[in-house]
């Protein structure tokens, strides 16, 4: 099979990418029977207001006027909790959309032959090598260019020599949970996640994304992310009173990229999303990245095959709009590593040197000065807090 360009993984940055791709020859390849299906986030997208102050080099903010049809819930707050019950809570406004439904409305905007329970193999320039889920059947399919949207485990990205650092995630889509529906909770310390956070996303009606990120090196001997996952729901007095009465609809686990973009670029295929690690790390923020990266690499894509342009614009042009905003948040997470392994340690440091208002600034990616500056003291610090 040959096509103009092919898109590989139909999620977010996928789907962003096919439409942005319509009137050019694709063939999209997804391992999913149902595009989109299981959910692996939050389904957290900020307002467009928000997102100026998140991304503000992006040049348009088109892409993040969500339609009603897509959000299930608006939350106006964030509140980050500590492991003593002490919180911050600050204005942050977001839709809360189903995003199984975005990517298949947005995928269907573009003209693609899409292959559902088509499974990546192999990589060789210009080919990919694919295996029919249903009936064994191996094939492989040609393209000028290759849009690497195949998520945090790559296969095109491993194939070509390219490696994410990533943080393994677990979520349960909960009902009956007892939380403000105007409210995103983010839970702190290391029996809630070591080395990430947890989190309760309302989506209205008393459905609750849950999940929390667990680095194994930041967690006490024998934890495990379901070990953690059950404490979360069950054992800990700062959170138990949510879940008293919730029940687990459906529970699933993913990745998470939590290191620095490296290439983008590698002969003829465009990484875009997760699987290029464009991500808001000191959040685990992927979907606005994806939405950016994936429409970008798809009319790059396309002007490409029509019009000669180099593919290596694809990374200027992302740099260009995303990597500052990028370099911040990683800066955040850096400094997070630092205090994250002593919980009563972080206490004693969030109630000395952090104010509401320094979270305003910390959630959208800007590191406070005093913080900053505390960063080259944190080793002194860390013997008189």
């Amino acid at each position: 099979m040959d096509a103009e360009v092919i898109v590989a993984g139909v999620n977010v940055a996928g789907s962003f990418a096919l439409k942005a791709l319509s009137g050019t020859d694709v063939i999209a390849i997804e391992k999913r029977r149902t595009l989109g299906y299981p959910v692996e986030c939050g389904e957290l997208v900020p307002y467009v207001e928000e997102m100026k102050r998140l991304l503000p080099d992006l040049k348009s903010y088109e892409l993040f006027e969500i339609p009603g049809k897509y959000s299930t819930n608006e939350t106006d707050y964030i509140e980050l909790i500590i492991p003593n019950g002490k919180s911050f809570k600050v204005p942050f406004k977001s839709h809360i959309i189903e995003r199984d439904r975005m990517v298949q409305d947005v995928a269907s905007k573009g003209d693609a032959t899409i292959l559902t329970q088509h499974l990546i193999t192999g990589y060789n320039r210009k080919k990919l090598d694919v295996r029919d889920l249903e009936t064994k059947k191996k094939l492989t399919i040609s393209g000028k260019v290759i849009i690497a949207s195949d998520g945090g485990h790559s296969v095109i990205g491993r194939h070509l020599g390219l490696r994410n650092e990533l943080c393994p995630t677990i979520q349960y889509l909960m009902d009956n949970v007892e939380t403000d529906e105007n409210v995103v909770k983010m839970f702190v310390g290391q029996e809630v996640a070591a080395g990430g956070y947890a989190w309760i996303i309302p989506k209205g009606n008393g459905l609750a994304n849950v999940g929390l990120g667990f680095r194994k090196e930041y967690a006490r001997k024998g934890d495990t992310i379901h070990k953690t996952m059950d404490r979360f729901l069950h054992k800990l007095d700062i959170t138990k009173q949510y879940f008293e009465k919730a029940k687990i609809i459906h529970k699933v686990g993913a990745v998470v990229p939590i290191g620095l973009p490296g290439k983008t670029v590698v002969d003829n295929v465009l990484l875009a999303g997760d699987s290029g690690s464009q991500i808001i790390t000191h959040v685990g923020a992927g979907i606005p990245t994806s939405m950016v990266c994936g429409n970008l690499a798809g009319k790059i894509a396309s002007m490409h095959v029509r019009e000669g342009i180099a593919l290596s614009k694809y990374e200027t042009e992302w740099k260009t709009q995303l990597m500052d905003a990028l370099m911040r948040s990683y800066a955040i997470k850096s400094m997070w590593d630092l205090v994250s392994k002593d919980d009563a340690r972080m206490v004693r440091m969030f109630e000395k040197l952090v104010t509401e208002k320094d979270m305003y600034h910390i959630i959208r990616g800007y590191l406070p000065l005093k913080l900053a500056v505390g960063k080259l003291f944190l080793p002194f610090l860390k013997m008189v807090i």
